[in-house]
């Protein structure tokens, strides 16, 4: 699967689909973020951000199955 198909974002610490275009989703994903800051997994809002995209794409191509 490709990184340029738009896949829905993930947050890698809850799971739950986010849409960065609401200017709420930061403000309610908080305390994900400052634990995964916390924990040293992420640097801070846009590391965390990149990497619920990349989640998004790893959570795509684990539910994708090849038709046969």
């Amino acid at each position: 699967m490709s990184e340029d198909i738009q896949q829905p974002p993930y947050c890698p610490m809850c799971g739950a689909k986010l849409d960065f275009s609401d200017v709420k989703c930061v403000e309610q994903h908080k305390q994900c973020i400052d634990w995964g800051i916390f924990v040293k997994v992420y640097l801070g809002t846009e590391c965390w951000k990149k990497a619920s995209i990349h989640n998004g794409i790893r959570v795509a191509e684990a539910l994708y199955t090849p038709i046969k």
